[in-house]
């Protein structure tokens, strides 16, 4: 039986061999972080083992290190504990004491006794952990959290602990503090009262991605296998240096890796390894949510791959559609646009797809510019605020609009802004109308830009009355204050403002023949056709080739009013779509 040892999850650094170790009498050349990262971990009164790759793995054998990757599974699941190590910060300490603090809150909101969860961390933010957040944001901004190599170093670890400064955190503590930002929202709260400069620091990105490794490390164990097509597709926002590393450093989260690449090979060209990747999972099961992160209307970075072929070397930037994995939450909030129908036997031909699907209908108008994912909104309200318009005057076409929605237009319109759904489930609240008209005055005050009543917004903008806040401990304190009533605004502002973000950005807004309001890639072109493909949770947007009896794959698409299986309904019979 082999002795207890560490496995050490870190991120590189420069690749200059910088320092030496002395290791079994001999001197070992490495970089300055895996130096301090060793000395860090030594003792002089006790040995310790623990496994780190730049070491356990020889750096200049690539056939070593193609036959090491396929060990990396038993090498974490095995370790007595794998340690995080972060590295240094002066405000280290801080950290734990603010996720205690967090804790204790979720504990409290769990237990119902408080009702208002934003007014519960306002008060905690005030009295006592305001000095103390801005060591935890800096925190969970680490690069490493976006390292795609650290989702099967936790995922599959039996113990996780944390090295930050001199602090040590277990994993268990972090979990309540991530799902307290999901749950609460901070930032809405931070800017509600003007505290900008904090609340713009937090990190959604990885505030997200340690989510996501949580949920893979609750199904991740060897009887429990997950669909290699979800892993990708989770975490397909993750950080390589290497583009095969988008693939093989999540081979060993599945027992059917082996059956994919005996031997990953780090000399193959990145397509073809993206190819086989893509030819093995649509072989096997959920063959088609790989059409989820592919196609022509995004940037991509890699040229000659079939437009079904993801490139995950340049993961598609808008948040995904399909949200049919990980969990019960995300269950209740999927789409289904094809219902519960199968994709044909054999889609698979020679370098296309032979699918099946019904047309929806044709691109008549798309807008010119759109949000990248990482837009900031607070910064460039201006740009925002000219994307929303150029939606709006889209959707304030009289015919066929008009006839498609009538009087529930504009209400079609803020649904399609968010997808129609909200974090738990779909459709969306009536209530969010609300956030949506405070969203668009906030937006407006933003950009310096006068708001006119005679504008296409003033249908839209209507009056959004002057509701009254719940109970919640904040009442007993400040009574029916102003900041009562600004922090209420702005949270429904944020939260139609976060749901936005997930939908639309990375997206254009269009409009189709009979009328239907869309969200699409930006690369969409009038005359693009939008198909329910068999099989899939979304529409499609496709686009004819050189060959009249094939398509493009432009990219998934959100239609209003056609996201339950509405299409499949008419009765007809679906066509034979050849995908190249």
């Amino acid at each position: 039986m082999a002795p207890p040892y560490e496995a050490m999850s870190y991120t590189w650094d420069s690749p200059a061999l910088t320092h030496e170790l002395a290791i079994d009498g001999k001197l070992l050349r490495t970089t300055k972080k895996v130096y301090i990262i060793v000395n860090d971990r030594s003792s002089f009164w006790k040995s310790r083992l623990f496994w780190i790759d730049f070491i356990c793995i020889n750096q200049k054998d690539e056939q070593e290190k193609n036959s090491q990757l396929l060990l990396m599974q038993d090498i974490y699941r095995k370790a007595s504990r794998v340690i995080v190590w972060l590295g240094s910060s002066p405000d280290a300490g801080n950290v734990p004491i603010m996720l205690s603090h967090l804790q204790l809150l979720s504990r409290l909101v769990n237990s119902g006794r408080y009702l208002d969860l934003q007014g519960s961390f306002w008060l905690a933010y005030q009295q006592a952990q305001r000095h103390r957040m801005p060591a935890l944001i800096e925190f969970l901004a680490e690069p490493y959290w976006l390292r795609v190599w650290i989702v099967q170093e936790i995922a599959l670890a039996d113990t996780v602990h944390i090295l930050y400064g001199r602090t040590w955190i277990s994993w268990e503590d972090l979990l309540p503090a991530i799902e307290f930002f999901l749950t609460v929202n901070p930032r809405s709260v931070l800017q509600g009262a003007n505290h900008v400069s904090v609340s713009d620091r937090i990190p959604d990105t990885e505030i997200s991605q340690i989510s996501t490794i949580a949920k893979l490390k609750r199904f991740a164990h060897p009887h429990n296998s997950i669909p290699l097509s979800r892993i990708l597709h989770v975490c397909g926002r993750s950080n390589a240096t290497n583009p095969r590393d988008k693939i093989y450093a999540l081979l060993g989260m599945i027992s059917d890796s082996l059956n994919f690449i005996p031997n990953p090979d780090y000399a193959a060209p990145v397509g073809e390894v993206y190819m086989g990747m893509a030819r093995y999972l649509v072989q096997n099961s959920n063959p088609l949510l790989l059409l989820h992160q592919a196609g022509i209307g995004y940037h991509r970075a890699l040229t000659g791959l079939p437009s079904w072929v993801p490139d995950w070397s340049k993961p598609i930037q808008a948040h995904p559609l399909a949200r049919g994995f990980l969990g019960s939450q995300a269950d209740s909030c999927r789409y289904r646009a094809t219902g519960d129908s199968l994709p044909p036997p054999d889609v698979l031909l020679g370098d296309m797809l032979r699918l099946e699907g019904y047309r929806v209908d044709a691109i008549s108008g798309v807008q010119d510019s759109f949000l990248e994912a990482t837009h900031d909104l607070r910064a460039n309200a201006a740009k925002t605020v000219r994307w929303v318009t150029e939606a709006q005057r889209l959707a304030s076409r009289r015919d066929p609009l008009a006839l498609r929605y009538g009087r529930l237009r504009n209400e079609a319109f803020w649904r399609t802004l968010i997808g129609d759904r909200s974090k738990s489930h779909r459709p969306a609240p009536m209530e969010f109308v609300r956030g949506y008209k405070y969203w668009l005055r906030r937006l407006f005050q933003r950009s310096g830009i006068e708001f006119q009543d005679s504008s296409s917004f003033h249908l839209a903008m209507g009056s959004p009355g002057n509701p009254r806040l719940t109970d919640s401990p904040l009442r007993d304190l400040l009574g029916d204050s102003p900041f009562q009533e600004a922090l209420y605004k702005h949270s429904s502002s944020i939260q139609f403002e976060g749901l936005l973000r997930e939908a639309s950005f990375g997206r254009k807004f269009a409009v189709t023949d009979t009328g239907y309001m869309v969200l699409v890639p930006p690369g969409t072109r009038v005359g693009d056709t939008i198909y329910a493909i068999l099989g899939t949770e979304t529409p499609f947007v496709l686009r004819r080739s050189e060959r009249d009896d094939a398509f493009w794959l432009v990219g998934e698409s959100y239609v209003q009013g056609m996201m339950d299986g509405e299409r499949l309904k008419q009765g007809d019979t679906p066509e034979q779509l050849l995908t190249q």
